[in-house]
């Protein structure tokens, strides 16, 4: 049964309220942590705090400690050096895995008791759009409330007992409602760690039983459906995904495997869960139906406009998507709303300039940007097809261009037929799997491009932890001479890379004093997907690097950061 939010006192102590690994973590304990940290941020004056933790149960401490204590919680995606200089300029005090930060737990639980807390609490969101810009987001207690409540009425009867595990965070809003306070209204426990993988469903399964997956299409992508059996499939009641599109042959296969496709999720952090489809076999395109007291429309430009409870208030709520809406509550999406660009006083669609890429039948998948320079100009991210990649190399990359150019002429203004290409494996996305603006556009910085690998994917797993996906570009400036003919990747240049993924992610300074441990094991080649794994030490001197490909390690080591 659903219960309110603010109602810390409605379960019994010997509940559970989380799976922490082997441990089972109670509601009794929850609230003496609580307590235990009420009473240090009591002594302490700022009213706005940045709050992060890796692991969920520590957040729901922080968080409602601050609820508690009549603070407001400010969550950014990731604590980051640049996220942590940029809170520094609007929050008064930090809380949990922040450099220097208050730590959450506070020496063992206390002997206080909590009681619930006010509902006209609220908490600040930080997310970023397609440009990357951070931008708050004010959430009221009741509007969480009124979310998850939404979501028990919709699905919470499928899976009464469930456990829920995620490969999302909590510091986004899908995972804060689907992951944290969902199952803490609705008393079902959840797993406190981030799972990293969903491959090794057999484990979960026996340490679990019954599971409810959120997650993400990155990871559905990536699932060996072929791997697993009936009984370990049978333990999944249902998984949800957001984020992005779910190809339709990934939902089929997953549908193949667990009877039943995961429940795509269309939704924004202003409102929430907006609304909601579940592809079927034999169907290539299910539209999304509206949440209850949902109402969705589109204006004169085809922009989907969301009236709904979880907002503020009642007015129609521009939602940056462009969609086709039916009668039934029901509509298509068609793309961004921003995608609509001025090119030399024309409007120009970047989303119909990919629905063209993406029929020719060279064409896998296409994404489009604008480069401003002097004049600007369109420019296409294109993964190719078998075909396409034949046709490459067959034809070359000048002439290969100007067949696809010539493919969109008649269809595209001239002045919007894509000048620059980028021919990739896949597209770059963030640390929640999504394709950033601002990261296609750094694909056509020549200097990095010659320079650094082509990044697939981040998983920003702490602020001391990060996996790194990329591939090794053909056209690396480094290639040239080493060795002709047999280009191989240098291993200086592996090293320089890890100096440079664990400055961005980990925050460790420029210049590494000396190398350890260093092995290196398996040649690395032009086009190899590497996976590189970053993890700083206790003490913060050290960064414990792995390099691996499908083949294995290629180079492995410590790097001395610090004296």
């Amino acid at each position: 049964m659903i219960a309110a939010l603010n109602a810390l006192t409605t379960r019994a102590d010997g509940q559970p309220l989380c799976r922490s690994g082997r441990r089972v973590r109670t509601w009794g304990e929850w609230r003496a942590e609580i307590a235990s940290l009420m009473e240090v941020l009591h002594g302490r004056s700022g009213q706005t705090w940045a709050l992060y933790a890796s692991d969920s149960y520590d957040f729901l401490i922080g968080l409602y400690a601050l609820w508690g204590c009549g603070k407001t919680p400010v969550i950014p995606p990731m604590n980051s050096t640049a996220a942590t200089a940029m809170l520094a300029s609007v929050v008064d005090d930090f809380l949990g895995e922040f450099a220097g930060a208050l730590e959450i737990r506070q020496g063992g639980p206390s002997s206080a008791r909590v009681g619930d807390i006010s509902d006209d609490v609220e908490l600040l969101m930080y997310t970023s759009g397609s440009s990357g810009e951070p931008k708050a987001v004010p959430k009221r207690l009741a509007q969480l409330q009124a979310e998850v409540s939404t979501l028990e009425a919709l699905w919470g009867a499928d899976f009464p007992e469930a456990t829920t595990i995620a490969t999302v965070t909590h510091q986004h809003m899908y995972g804060l409602l689907f992951k944290v306070l969902w199952p803490l209204a609705a008393g079902r426990p959840f797993q406190s760690e981030i799972i990293h993988s969903l491959q090794n469903v057999g484990v979960l399964s026996a340490r679990y039983g019954r599971t409810v997956w959120v997650t993400s299409p990155a990871q559905l992508k990536r699932l060996p459906f072929a791997s697993y059996d009936a009984d370990d499939a049978a333990q999944v009641c249902m998984a949800f995904s957001a984020g992005g599109p779910l190809p339709n042959d990934v939902a089929h296969r997953f549908a193949e495997c667990f009877a039943a496709a995961p429940v795509e999720i269309y939704g924004t952090t202003e409102a929430g869960a907006i609304a909601y489809r579940q592809q079927r076999l034999g169907h290539e395109s299910i539209p999304f139906t509206a949440a209850p007291k949902i109402a969705v429309t589109a204006d004169a430009a085809g922009q989907l406009l969301i009236r709904s409870p979880h907002l503020p208030d009642q007015e129609w709520h521009p939602t940056g998507d462009i969609g086709e809406v039916f009668d039934d509550a029901r509509f298509e999406l068609r793309g961004r709303a921003d995608s609509i660009v001025k090119i030399e006083e024309k409007r120009v669609s970047l989303t119909a300039i990919e629905r063209f890429l993406d029929a020719l039948p060279e064409v896998e998948a296409s994404r489009c940007v604008v480069l401003h320079g002097r004049r600007d100009v369109v420019a296409a991210v294109v993964i190719l097809a078998r075909d396409g990649e034949r046709g490459l190399q067959e034809m070359g990359k000048v002439a290969y261009m100007r067949r696809l150019r010539a493919c969109l002429a008649g269809r595209v203004e001239t002045v919007a037929l894509p000048r620059r290409w980028r021919f990739v494996e896949a597209f770059p996305q963030n640390e929640r799997g999504k394709i950033a603006h601002a990261d296609l556009v750094s694909l056509f910085d020549g200097r990095d491009l010659k320079r650094l690998p082509f990044v697939t994917h981040v998983d920003q797993r702490s602020a001391d932890e990060v996996v790194v996906n990329f591939q090794v570009p053909h056209d690396l400036s480094y290639f040239p001479g080493h060795f002709p003919g047999n280009p191989v990747l240098p291993g200086v240049v592996q090293l320089l890379w890890v100096e440079h993924f664990a400055e961005r992610y980990l925050g460790t300074p420029r210049g590494a004093r000396r190398m350890e441990m260093l092995k290196f094991k398996k040649l690395v080649l032009p086009g190899t997907e590497i996976t590189l794994a970053l993890k700083l030490s206790a003490d913060g001197r050290k960064v414990l690097f792995s390099n691996e490909s499908p083949a294995g390690v290629c180079s492995s080591g410590r790097l001395v950061v610090g004296d």
